[in-house]
């Protein structure tokens, strides 16, 4: 009867707002996966930047001609 009715009702809601729970979580997780994989990008770029530094810092034996 009624009883059932707003229990199913309860359920739904309950079920909706566990589901947009669950979707901001993954969304949270995705925006700190990206933020990792910047993080990490920007690590090689400034090993990159180092190693080139060093590159034209050295000078080059041999390469005068």
């Amino acid at each position: 009867g009624e009883a059932r009715q707003r229990q199913e009702r309860q359920d739904s809601e309950t079920r909706l707002r566990e589901e947009m729970k669950a979707g901001e979580a993954r969304q949270r997780e995705a925006l700190l996966d990206v933020k990792g994989e910047v993080r990490s990008l920007g690590d090689k770029l400034d090993s990159l930047l180092v190693l080139m530094a060093k590159e034209t810092a050295v000078p080059t034996v041999g390469h005068d001609h």
